[in-house]
């Protein structure tokens, strides 16, 4: 991912952050002693968790007026968000794809340097389903609309 010399003590912020992948990303991050910032849709959400990120932020990625604020200070963006068991009316171009752009857009302004984000592997060969369709959509705006270094993992 990144060189210790790159991060030493890194400004990271974990979107999708309480999801099965992004809750043990923030745990390696915080064990690997960078500061973490987390976005979550409500309080509380990491109370039982081993390793907390050092920040909440209330916000939904779904929700762009909720964001204000989202990525100022922040070094690199890893984004473990997409669809799994949505209560709403939300489908996977809402998650998978608007709001992560969404997030991806607060970063080129806020002037992160890097984003990750969680690709498909071999995305041709299931392209026609809506989910690698989104996240092969937002890989492509990645690489156009911006110049900090963009690392679909």
């Amino acid at each position: 991912m990144w060189t210790k010399k790159e991060t030493a003590m890194a400004k990271v912020l974990v979107i999708g952050a309480t999801g099965y992948l992004g809750s043990h990303m923030v745990r390696e991050l915080k064990r690997a002693g960078h500061w973490v910032r987390a976005l979550s849709r409500r309080e509380g959400a990491f109370a039982t968790a081993t390793y907390k990120p050092d920040d909440t932020f209330i916000g939904e990625a779904t929700r762009s007026e909720t964001l204000g604020g989202l990525c100022d200070g922040i070094e690199y963006v890893f984004s473990a968000l997409g669809q799994t068991r949505q209560r709403d009316k939300l489908n996977v171009w809402d998650v998978d794809y608007a709001a992560n752009k969404t997030v991806l857009d607060l970063a080129v302004a806020a002037g992160v340097r890097q984003f990750l984000f969680i690709s498909v592997v071999r995305p041709e060969l299931s392209i026609d389903l809506d989910i690698v369709a989104a996240r092969e959509a937002l890989v492509v705006d990645m690489a156009v609309a911006t110049s900090m270094t963009v690392a679909p993992v």
